[in-house]
């Protein structure tokens, strides 16, 4: 982080030279360093060696909003960011607690870009933030719902069961929870897959707990803060001869303490996680009864990726910004064609296969991986309101806009105050079919049933770039 002393970096992304120009005079005010650039990749490329405090981004685009945060993530860079859009809400754009994201409405752009960029200093804490930590991503409706729960299964005691396919995050989600946890937490992982009797329980538990206690010294105090969280992988594929038992087990761990060798003592929470449906497993008499419902207190289902396409990209772009801040190779954006093949392809083995596939494009610099692959020659092109459908699935939010500013309204005929709001409703559409194609405007005039020309002068007259 930059000392105080110093001049404060600012990196200013702006399609438009006119916005760039104004924001750079707008920010030397504060006699700060102003880089400025209209290319997302270069910009990404250069943010590693500049390390800025703030960075000032104009655009009315979610998923490049999302880019930078990615970006800033994983590069350890806990810098602020200030969002310019008057269709964005920066409160929307959160990857981990105390993301750093400001927004301003245009119409407010002299006030407050200058209160901003006075406050960088303030606003952006010291250190580098843990990029190791589990993130959840994704906007579709789904995932939403799961991460506002997270908070509520982090303070529950009632035990958790994680339901969905193979590879949708399940054991991710778990690590998310605890993450959310205020406490000294051990997180033991059981493989039930491995467990045979109760003996290999507790000698799982055993050297997790030795292992802990020896990394965090803190672990050591007798305290009650120490929370053991017990995390069941594949229960499904717990032996039927074992489940009685493990019954007994989870019993006994709400109603002692744990003090293992000289390490505790302990609280303890429990996860278990199934790529099977334990409800029907239990009425074909796979697995029992009272155990599942013993787990079964706060049910999550993860959704199969192919039921949440919305998420797609947002999955692609983040792991290869990841993947390529890590390295530290240059950032490169998809083609079209490339995305659309990933957009209809079923992803049989859902998020961990996307991410294999994201990593392998990111380590080559190469998107022909994907055109190379039998896998991908299948994907529907001709499935008629499958981009639409990511229209339906986004929340416009334009009644909540138009409900905040009725009182700025002021007697304003009703032409004009519809005028207004349909044309905020027409640039969010036009946004989100630029988005879905890409930014390809050939394709997104198409989606919309409009003439190229059309969709030029409209991107002109409302600004998108």
């Amino acid at each position: 982080m930059n000392s105080s002393s110093k001049d404060k970096d600012i990196v200013v992304f702006a399609k438009s030279p006119l916005k760039r120009e104004y924001l750079r005079n707008i920010m030397k005010d504060k006699s700060q360093k102003v880089i400025c650039f209209e290319n997302v990749m270069s910009c990404f490329d250069n943010l590693s060696a500049i390390k800025p405090d703030g960075i000032v981004l104009v655009t009315d685009s979610a998923s490049l909003v999302w880019k930078f945060i990615f970006a800033i993530q994983y590069m350890q860079l806990p810098c602020l960011v200030i969002l310019i859009s008057d269709i964005l809400d920066a409160a929307e754009f959160e990857l981990v607690e105390n993301e750093n994201v400001v927004g301003i409405r245009t119409n407010q752009l002299d006030s407050q870009l200058y209160l901003c960029a006075r406050d960088i200093n303030v606003r952006v804490e010291s250190g580098s933030e843990n990029t190791d930590q589990p993130v959840i991503v994704g906007q579709s409706k789904e995932i939403r719902k799961i991460k506002s729960l997270l908070p509520s299964l982090a303070n529950s005691n009632d035990p958790i069961l994680i339901q969905g396919e193979h590879g949708t995050g399940k054991e991710l989600l778990s690590r998310s929870i605890v993450t959310h946890i205020n406490q000294n937490t051990v997180f033991v992982k059981y493989d039930c897959r491995q467990i045979r009797s109760l003996a290999d329980v507790d000698g799982m538990m055993n050297k997790s707990l030795v292992l802990s206690s020896a990394v965090d010294q803190s672990l050591s105090h007798c305290g009650a803060s120490n929370l053991l969280v017990n995390y069941f992988q594949n229960i499904n594929l717990l032996p039927q001869s074992v489940q009685a038992e493990l019954l007994l087990y989870l019993d006994d761990f709400e109603l002692k303490k744990l003090v293992v060798s000289g390490v505790g003592p302990f609280k303890t929470k429990i996860i278990a996680t199934s790529d099977e449906n334990l409800d029907e497993l239990h009425e074909k008499g796979k697995f029992r009864k009272d155990l599942y419902y013993r787990l079964n207190v706060f049910p999550i289902y993860l959704p199969a990726l192919r039921a949440r396409k919305e998420d797609i990209l947002m999955l692609v772009d983040f792991f290869m910004i990841k993947t390529c801040a890590k390295v530290h190779k240059s950032f490169f954006a998809l083609s079209t064609d490339a995305t659309e093949k990933l957009y209809y392809y079923n992803w049989p083995r859902n998020v961990d296969e996307l991410e294999s596939l994201a990593e392998r494009i990111a380590l080559t610099g190469n998107e022909s991986v994907i055109f190379g692959n039998d896998s991908f020659t299948g994907y529907n092109k001709n499935s008629n309101g499958s981009y639409i459908k990511l229209f339906a699935d986004s929340s416009l939010k334009d009644l909540a806009n138009i409900k905040r500013s009725l009182h700025s309204i002021n007697r304003q005929p009703l032409k004009k105050i519809c005028d207004k709001y349909v044309s905020q409703i027409e640039k969010k559409i036009m946004q989100k079919a630029l988005e879905c194609t890409n930014w390809n405007r050939k394709k997104a005039a198409a989606l919309l049933n409009i003439s190229y020309k059309s969709m030029l002068n409209k991107m002109k007259l409302y600004e998108i770039a």
